[in-house]
């Protein structure tokens, strides 16, 4: 098959993390893959115009790549190869106290999408949804759920959640599966507040879910 992927960057800041430049451009990728800034006002304005871009240009696949994190080099390509419509790799939140960004397929009720758990092992498995950084997801998905795409929503027992579990929520109803790569790790910019001389000062740090011993641990990285 051939690919045309659309990288997608949803940021209406006026910088980058630096952290986040040096991945994208050491980025393994096809060919014909187009990499692009979106700055809507909104998350969700700006994923949804990634999605429209990605049918209107005839692209294979978009990628959306959240600008506060770092993905290795065979991202692209290590997605791709699993062959399925959506398909992510996996994350903690960025802040305290880092909750997994990953949601187990089991159970059908509506608590399930604020049931934060680590993933019971390292490989790829299918899950309930998908967070939007790194997640990869083919042009046809987005041909088979209605408009809004991605929209911020109020769960039926009152929990306000993000654009990309309304997203999950429509790719659920149209009967799609989603897949999450947890051995493919990507790292997510934070800070944190250490002693200094003149008070505490802020420092720049690196989360990331490591699994040793048959569990996950939380590391923080210097960046």
């Amino acid at each position: 098959m051939k690919y045309k992927v659309l990288v997608g960057i949803p940021c209406n800041l006026e910088s980058m993390s630096a952290v986040f430049v040096k991945s994208l451009t050491e980025l393994d990728q096809p060919r014909d893959t187009v990499i692009k800034v979106f700055s809507e006002p909104t998350v969700p304005d700006m994923r949804n115009a990634m999605a429209q871009q990605a049918i209107d240009g005839g692209f294979t696949h978009l990628l959306m790549l959240d600008s506060d994190m770092r993905y290795s080099t065979d991202t692209i390509w290590r997605l791709l190869k699993h062959g399925k419509a959506i398909v992510g790799g996996y994350y903690l939140r960025r802040a305290y106290p880092h909750l997994p960004l990953y949601f187990p397929s089991e159970g059908e009720s509506d608590p399930w999408l604020v049931n934060y758990s680590p993933p019971p092992s390292v490989g790829l498995l299918k899950v309930a949804a998908v967070s939007g950084g790194g997640a990869l997801i083919a042009r046809e998905v987005f041909e088979d759920i209605p408009i809004p795409w991605f929209t911020y929503y109020t769960s039926d027992s009152g929990n306000a959640l993000t654009e990309d579990i309304y997203f999950s929520k429509g790719v659920r109803d149209a009967g799609i599966e989603m897949w999450v790569d947890t051995g493919l790790i990507y790292g997510h910019m934070t800070t944190a507040a250490i002693p200094g001389q003149g008070g505490p000062v802020t420092i720049p740090l690196e989360i990331r879910p490591v699994y040793e011993d048959g569990k996950w641990q939380t590391r923080y990285f210097p960046v």
